[in-house]
């Protein structure tokens, strides 16, 4: 039989109106240590989350005013569940909309639905009552929905442009589908020798086709993969020498850093071992690679 909701709500919360702003929501956090404030419009309606990460987020990066408001800062996409429903309902909605926290309602004396708490996955997680497997959906779903913003901001990089894969293909001597079948590999390869942050990181860059692929890769780091694995897995693929691997993984970094943001590969690559640095190798200046009809030697 399916769990209650009911002993799994924390109660704890603040519901702060969307006029209000950053700093108020800031304030609301520190003084009841939460990690969100649910917001509410002008008819007491649940419309948007703040949190923590959103309002370092987005006044830091974007460099916005403390004085902004909620509603320019808040997650929009909200679900919310009744008191009465199953705890196995909650975990449905996290696991399909990608939410850690959900707003739980129950209606007042007028028969206005009232906001009485949250469940989160981390509660969940620590009383153990969630399958490690849908946890990780959950948060993979999260992923991709966190970083959907941050990647519809860079549609100008290799995350949306074509002539990635073209370049790569034409530089190395590859028909399309080996350049991909390489390509893929290369980044999964790499996805998963990285911690969990990094790999995030390290995805945001990569090709918006294979984006889906990676996010689905078990977290790292896998320190099994090393330049022995990269070579033989790019030789096998491309199916040629070792010698052409190593100039192929070597290739492949310098047009992924032609078309994504050098800085944060950089970041990237300072969190890989010394023997995959030295596979990459150093890239070439950017302005080497920013036209496609350029060659890369």
């Amino acid at each position: 039989m399916d769990s209650a909701l009911e002993p799994f709500i924390h109660r704890k919360i603040v519901v702060l109106s969307d006029k209000a702003t950053a700093f108020q929501a800031s304030r609301a956090l520190c003084d009841n240590q939460i990690g969100c404030v649910v917001v509410s419009d002008e008819r007491g309606r649940i419309t948007g989350l703040v949190t923590d990460r959103d309002l370092v987020c987005s006044l830091l990066s974007m460099n916005l005013s403390p004085d902004t408001s909620l509603k320019d800062l808040m997650t929009r996409a909200v679900v919310t569940i009744d008191e009465r429903d199953s705890l196995n309902s909650a975990i449905e909605l996290m696991e399909r909309f990608g939410f850690r926290r959900v707003p739980v309602l129950n209606a007042d004396r007028s028969g206005n639905p009232k906001c009485v708490g949250l469940i989160t996955l981390d509660d969940l997680i620590a009383a153990n009552v969630i399958d490690p497997r849908r946890a990780s959906r959950i948060v993979q779903s999260q992923i991709r929905t966190r970083h959907a913003p941050y990647l519809r901001m860079h549609v100008d990089t290799v995350a949306n442009n074509e002539e990635f894969l073209d370049t790569f293909a034409k530089e190395c001597g590859l028909g399309q589908e080996p350049a991909r079948s390489v390509a893929l590999f290369v980044m999964s390869a790499i996805t998963r020798r990285l911690n969990y942050f990094s790999a995030v990181q390290f995805i945001i860059q990569a090709p918006k086709p294979f984006q889906t692929a990676l996010y689905s890769l078990p977290a790292g780091p896998d320190r099994s993969i090393d330049s022995a694995y990269m070579i033989t897995g790019v030789a096998s693929h491309m199916r040629g020498s070792d010698e052409e691997a190593s100039e192929t993984l070597r290739k492949f970094w310098a047009v992924l850093d032609a078309f994504a943001e050098t800085d944060r590969l950089d970041q990237t690559m300072a969190q890989l071992p010394n023997d995959l640095r030295k596979l990459f190798g150093r890239s070439k200046p950017l302005s080497t690679f920013r036209n496609p009809q350029l060659p890369l030697h």
